[in-house]
C-alpha cells in the first residue's frame, strides 16, 4: 500500500525508502543514502551517497514535512540527515562526514533548535540500540537453549527397552453393574 503525497510515495512496506520521481521515472531513494537536499528556485536536489543528484519539481517545505526526525533543516535552502553531520564548528558551518566533505551554513536562528531536535533524536537512536540490544540477547538465549537441547544430527540416540508395569500395581477393574 502506498501513500499519495502529490505524486511522490512513501511505500508503507518499506518505511526506509522515498520514492520520488523526475523526468527520467521513478528512484527509490533509501532515508540512509539521502546526505541532504538543498532548495534552488523552485527544485530541490537531493544529494545522495553514491547517487548522482535528482531534481525533484517540489520545494523544500514540501521535504521538510515529509522525512523522518533524522532530517534538520539547518537553513532556508538546506535540510541535512543528522546521520551525515559530522562537525559544526564556531562559524556555523555544517561538515558532512562525505567523500566531498560538504560545507553547509547554518542559521543564527536554528542552533538553538537544532541543539534540541539533535538532543531528541540521539536519546532515541540510544533507545532503539538498547532496545535492540535486549532482542539480540534474548534471541541469542533463545538459539543456545533451542540447539543444546536438541540432538546433533547423525549421532546415534540411546534407546532403552520399554518397561511395563508391574502387575501387581495396577488397580483392580471394576465389574461393570450393567452387565449381569
Amino acid at each position: 500500500m502506498y501513500t499519495s503525497l502529490s505524486g511522490q510515495y512513501s511505500c508503507a512496506c518499506h518505511p526506509h525508502v522515498l520514492r520520488v520521481n523526475d523526468a527520467k521515472g521513478a528512484h527509490y531513494v533509501p532515508y540512509a543514502a539521502l546526505m541532504y537536499l538543498e532548495a534552488t528556485q523552485r527544485y530541490t536536489v537531493l544529494h545522495c551517497e553514491g547517487m548522482d543528484p535528482l531534481s525533484i519539481c517540489f520545494n523544500l517545505g514540501y521535504f521538510e514535512k515529509l522525512l523522518p526526525s533524522c532530517f534538520f533543516r539547518v537553513h532556508k535552502s538546506h535540510i541535512v540527515n543528522l546521520h551525515y553531520i559530522k562537525l559544526i564548528d564556531n562559524e556555523r558551518k555544517v561538515h558532512l562526514d562525505t567523500q566531498q566533505k560538504h560545507k553547509i551554513w547554518m542559521s543564527a536562528d536554528r542552533v538553538k533548535e537544532y541543539n534540541s531536535a539533535y538532543n531528541a533524536w540521539n536519546t532515541h537512536q540510544v533507545e532503539q540500540q538498547a532496545k535492540q540490544q535486549i532482542l539480540l540477547t534474548m534471541l541469542d538465549n533463545l538459539c543456545a537453549h533451542f540447539f543444546l537441547n536438541i540432538p546433533q544430527v547423525g549421532t546415534p540416540q540411546p534407546t532403552e527397552p520399554p518397561t511395563e508395569p508391574p502387575t501387581d500395581s495396577l488397580p483392580d477393574t471394576p465389574e461393570n453393574p450393567f452387565v449381569q
